[in-house]
């Protein structure tokens, strides 16, 4: 995942890099893409500082340039060379301690003719950029995917067919598409890394006009989860160019010994190599190694051919291939799954890469309907289509090995195998304990549950109008959380909301409208509260987002970190979701100030209630919560939010 966002000069891009410092492992590596970091582009009036700048490239961040133009179209090459001339120059001076900006993303993703802006870029020193947009909401329709079939950064040509070395990559997910999150972001990380392997570099466009953003977070929380990588711009075009560096060699081969040579080039992150598993005459791989060290691997189908993968570094190779290959490709580990909805599907191994049918019907002598794997792999999986619920069938597998010999699993003189479908499900999920709590940053997070396990989806918009805003997630659960964002200030709102169930049942909720609150700042994720510290009792859970919750009878205190709202506020009203049983309690604090570091020109701690005004002026803000309990039922405090007076947040448009 590639993070990266547009800072519009409100200044919240300190606090962006800090929740991915605070989310990075302890003595992890940036260079080996241990530690997620974020590429912030930001105009040269932006109020972050040289020495901050330098600061946070040195922990591996990147700041680089938000060109722009006034959204207006550049009549010839020579205005838009001009536009990132006067620019860069001027973010240069600003910004001396820095290297000079190599990617970069065009405010509005203007793009008047086919070639002059990656020229202009080139030209510029600027090898990458995110404008390729995933965008708009009306055309995505909250569907995760690619716009040209492919996920990977690729070069531009001119007109002529002559290369540009300037690399664009698809800014896949956005804040301002209409994507849901986290289905977004799950949706391509589980496609990229399950069977149907839509792999690539997702680019996620976050803005940091906003010190922390609910769409940020999820893209952070998923990555991390499926223990993807999440890197800036700058580390994708160092590897891109490493992985253009790189190259097979020097290949040949001896009887069944395929000899040949890695070249790994200078930043090429993770690299990994890949060789069929089956070679000439049907032999299978059986070891590979780099001189005389034997190099592990794992195998994985791509497009239908199984390969060997395996860790990349630079030398001589040798791989060997024989065995088996003449025998029986034995058939282990068969196994259908149904559900409700009617999916069948059929899972099994086989000793060697091969392809195979399944042969099945309603009648141990009748297996007349065929559905055949083309792929060349040890692990087989057919989705066996427009089967009847509560139907028993029978089948029998039939893999070919790589010399052409087929075995049949049952064996041909063995009754064959068989399994029932489910039944047809009727009934829709029933849905119960709807609950809008909305927040000051423009978000409101909606939950509510359901008997069986369903999907999540919303429906949103003014109290009194169309209902366009759409919240989804594919995930079957009985808790469902959905947050939406985007939501004006001080205003009506309706949601409604629809759980479907496995086998296609749904359900609607009844319209509930709610009223946000002014605009402020919120935390409600495990992401958000990861950026202060806790001491006691007290411990950070990620169960539905996010809480700070107390481990057992006793007290515990949480502190946020120093938030930038950009500019002079008045900071008014506490904004509170917690759970606070007989017996326990909750205290929020507040305290404000115009330095970013609390000293004797801040206002003291104020204690903040949901019923009264703070009244504290400041651009800075920090708040301070202690849960206490004297029994066994304990407090949890699942969001905290409070609202100012001094203009919105700035926001961009395409």
């Amino acid at each position: 995942v590639v993070a990266t966002g547009d800072d519009h000069g409100t200044g919240g891009t300190p606090g962006r890099f800090s929740t991915y410092a605070a989310a990075s492992p302890s003595g992890c590596s940036v260079a080996r893409w241990e530690c997620p970091r974020f590429t912030s582009y930001v105009y040269p009036s932006t109020p972050m500082t040289n020495t901050q700048a330098a600061s946070f490239d040195g922990q591996g961040f990147e700041v680089g340039l938000h060109p722009e133009n006034g959204c207006a179209n550049f009549p010839s090459y020579q205005a838009v060379e001009d536009t990132y001339t006067n620019q860069l120059g001027s973010w240069r001076a600003k910004y001396s301690s820095l290297p000079s900006p190599t990617t970069s993303r065009y405010h509005c993703i203007v793009w008047s003719d086919w070639v002059s802006q990656a020229k202009a870029e080139r030209a510029s020193g600027i090898r990458l950029d995110t404008n390729y947009y995933y965008y708009p909401g009306s055309w995505v329709a909250d569907r995760p995917g690619f716009m040209n079939g492919s996920g990977m950064p690729m070069r531009f040509t001119d007109t002529d067919g002559t290369m540009i070395d300037v690399f664009q990559a698809n800014t896949n997910m956005t804040d301002e598409s209409g994507q849901s999150y986290p289905f977004t972001p799950n949706t391509l990380l589980d496609r990229a890394l399950g069977s149907q392997g839509y792999y690539g570099a997702f680019t996620a466009n976050l803005h940091t006009d906003a010190a922390s953003t609910f769409e940020d977070t999820q893209v952070l929380a998923s990555a991390q989860a499926r223990n993807v990588p999440v890197i800036t711009a700058r580390q994708l075009l160092t590897w891109t160019d490493g992985r253009n560096g790189s190259s097979f060699g020097a290949i040949s081969w001896s009887g069944s010994t395929l000899s040949f040579t890695v070249g790994v080039g200078v930043g090429a992150t993770g690299l990994t190599a890949m060789l069929p598993t089956t070679g000439p005459g049907g032999a299978t791989l059986t070891a590979v190694n780099r001189g005389a060290t034997p190099v592990p691997f794992t195998t994985m189908t791509v497009k239908g051919q199984e390969y060997a993968v395996f860790a990349a570094a630079g030398g001589a190779h040798q791989a060997t291939y024989g065995g088996g290959g003449g025998g029986a490709n034995l058939v282990s580990a068969a196994e259908v799954a149904t559900s409700p909805a009617g999916d069948t599907t059929a899972t099994w191994t086989t000793e060697e890469p091969g392809t195979s049918v399944v042969r099945l019907g309603t009648s141990p002598s009748d297996l007349s309907t065929r559905v055949s794997l083309r792929g060349r792999t040890s692990d087989h999986l057919a989705e066996l289509d427009g089967l009847e619920p509560a139907t028993r069938y029978y089948y029998r597998l039939a893999s070919r090995g790589p010399r052409g010999t087929v075995t049949t699993w049952p064996a041909a003189n063995a009754a064959p195998a068989s399994f029932t479908t489910a039944g047809a499900d009727r009934r829709a999920p029933r849905i119960s304990s709807l609950r809008v709590v909305p927040m000051p940053d423009g978000t409101a997070r909606v939950t509510w549950r359901t008997d069986e396990p369903a999907t999540s989806r919303l429906r949103h918009g003014p109290a009194g109008g169309p209902r366009r805003g759409v919240g989804f997630d594919d995930r079957l659960v009985r808790r469902h959380v959905l947050v939406v964002t985007g939501l004006a200030p001080s205003s009506a709102h309706t949601v409604r909301v629809e759980s479907r169930d496995a086998a296609g049942n749904a359900m609607r909720g009844r319209a509930t409208t709610f009223r946000s609150p002014a605009r402020g700042l919120a935390m409600f994720t495990v992401e958000d509260f990861r950026t202060g510290a806790t001491d006691g009792l007290l411990s950070l859970e990620d169960r539905d987002l996010g809480s700070l919750t107390l481990r057992a009878p006793g007290s515990g205190s949480y502190t946020s970190r120093v938030v930038d709202s950009g500019r002079k506020a008045t900071w008014q009203r506490l904004v509170l979701d917690a759970d606070q049983p007989r017996g326990t309690r909750v205290v929020v604090r507040v305290r404000t100030g115009d330095r970013p570091t609390p000293d004797s020109t801040w206002s003291g701690w104020v204690l903040a209630a949901d019923a009264s005004r703070l009244d504290l002026d400041g651009r800075y803000v920090q708040y301070t919560v202690h849960l206490s309990a004297t029994s066994r039922a304990l407090p949890q405090v699942r969001a905290i939010g409070i609202t100012r007076s001094g203009g919105g947040s700035a926001v961009e448009e395409h």
